[in-house]
C-alpha cells in the first residue's frame, strides 16, 4: 500500500491525469480539486490531501483546507479536515489510523474539525491534544412535510408503505400553503439587493464591520468570490462521475445569495445563504442588532417564494428573530453543530459562524 500526499501543484496533475480517469473511486471531486487548488489561503506546500492506494485502487484518503482568520488583529493560518474516508476492506488494517497521524503530524496545532460524525469524537478526543468538543446551538425550521426519506433510512422495514406516505405528504404540503397568505412583503427601511459584485464599498464594509467586531472571524470579499466562483456541488455532472466519489458532488438544485441591506446609499448589512434542493441554510451574517428583524422577514418571504421545506440558522440573533415566526414553521428542531479545537491554540467555537470549514461548499 502506498500513500501519496498532494500539496495544489500536485492535486492539479492528478485530477488531469489518465491515473485519475482510470480509477475507479476518487478521492476528490473534479471540482473540489479545482476550488482547493484556487483557494486564496493556500500556500504552495500546503498538504490538501492524503490518498491511500492499493494495487491502483484507491483504498482510503484524508483532505484539509487551508484557511486564513483575523481574531483580535492577529491573523492566523488554520486547516480544516474536510473529507475522511477508508474502504471497508480497510478498516480493520489501521489504515485510518495512519492517515488521521499524517494529518496530525502536519496541522497539529492548527487543525481543527466541524461537521464530523458525532461517533468519532470520542476517538478524536482520545488523542489528548484537542480542548474538549464545544458546540454551537442552531435550529432546523421545517415549513413542509419531508420526512420520508428519515423514515425509509431508519425504518427499512416499512419501505412497501413508504410510497403512500409520500403521496400523503405531498397532499398536505400543497394545503400547507394556505399558510403563504399571511406571509407578505414587508416595508423596511432598509433596500435589499442580491448581489454577488464584491467591490471596494463591499470591502470597506467588511473592514469595518472587522474593526467593530474584533472578537470574532469576519471573512474578506476574496472569501466569498472563491467560494462562488468555484462551488464543490454542481447541478450538471455525469452519474459516473458523481458515484466515483464518496462525498456529495451534485444536487438538482444548488446556489448562493448574497443579499446586501442598504441604509437609503451606505450599506450596513450583509446575509450569505445557500439553497440546496429545498433547503435553506444561512452561512453568514454581518449585521447589528437592529438588521436582525429585517433580515427575519426577508428570510420568511424568500421562503414563500422558492417553498422551501425547512431553514438551518445557527446565528443566535437571527434563529431567535425565526423562531419567533411561530405561524411559518410546522415543527421546530434544536440542532448543535460541533467543533473540536487545538488545546494549544487560543480561540473558541463562538467565533465562526456556520459557513466556516467547508460547511458553506457542502
Amino acid at each position: 500500500m502506498q500513500i501519496v500526499p498532494y500539496n495544489k501543484s500536485q492535486l492539479n496533475e492528478l485530477i488531469n491525469s489518465e491515473f485519475f480517469k482510470s480509477l475507479i473511486k476518487i478521492p476528490i471531486s473534479y471540482q473540489r480539486a479545482l476550488s482547493q487548488i484556487n483557494n486564496p489561503y493556500c500556500s504552495e506546500d500546503d498538504i490538501l490531501l492524503w490518498a491511500a492506494y492499493e494495487n491502483a485502487s484507491l483504498v482510503g484518503y484524508i483532505g484539509a483546507l487551508p484557511d486564513l482568520i483575523t481574531l483580535n488583529g492577529s491573523e492566523n493560518k488554520i486547516y480544516w479536515v474536510s473529507c475522511f474516508w477508508v474502504s471497508d476492506k480497510q478498516r480493520t488494517q489501521n489504515l485510518a489510523s495512519q492517515l488521521f497521524f499524517l494529518i496530525l503530524k502536519n496541522y497539529r496545532e492548527r487543525l481543527l474539525f466541524s461537521n464530523f460524525l458525532f461517533s468519532l469524537e470520542k476517538t478524536y478526543q482520545s488523542l489528548g491534544v484537542f480542548k474538549p468538543t464545544q458546540y454551537i446551538k442552531g435550529v432546523t425550521l421545517y415549513r413542509n412535510l419531508c420526512f420520508a426519506p428519515i423514515i425509509e433510512a431508519r425504518y427499512p422495514e416499512l419501505e412497501e408503505y413508504i410510497p403512500f406516505y409520500r403521496s400523503t405528504e405531498k397532499f398536505l404540503n400543497k394545503a400547507l400553503k394556505i399558510r403563504d397568505i399571511f406571509v407578505r412583503n414587508f416595508r423596511a427601511k432598509y433596500r435589499i439587493e442580491d448581489s454577488k459584485v464584491f467591490d471596494d464599498e463591499f470591502k470597506a464594509f467588511l473592514k469595518n464591520y472587522q474593526e467593530s467586531h474584533p472578537e470574532i472571524v469576519v471573512r474578506d470579499a476574496e472569501h466569498f468570490d472563491w467560494i462562488i466562483s468555484y462551488p464543490w456541488i454542481l447541478t450538471k455532472i455525469s452519474e459516473q462521475e458523481d458515484d466515483r466519489y464518496y462525498f456529495s458532488s451534485k444536487s438538482s438544485k444548488f446556489e448562493y445569495l448574497s443579499v446586501k441591506f442598504y441604509n437609503h446609499d451606505k450599506l450596513e448589512g450583509f446575509l450569505f445563504l445557500n439553497i440546496r434542493d429545498k433547503d435553506l441554510s444561512v452561512y453568514y451574517v454581518y449585521a447589528e442588532n437592529e438588521l436582525i428583524n429585517c433580515i427575519s422577514n426577508y428570510i420568511s418571504v424568500i421562503s414563500k417564494k422558492y417553498n422551501f421545506d425547512k431553514i438551518n440558522c445557527f446565528e443566535p440573533r437571527l434563529t431567535e428573530a425565526l423562531s419567533r415566526k411561530r405561524n411559518g414553521y410546522i415543527y421546530k428542531k434544536k440542532s448543535k453543530r460541533p467543533y473540536i479545537l487545538p488545546r494549544n491554540f487560543e480561540i473558541n467555537a463562538s467565533v465562526f459562524q456556520d459557513g466556516d470549514g467547508d460547511a458553506v461548499f457542502t
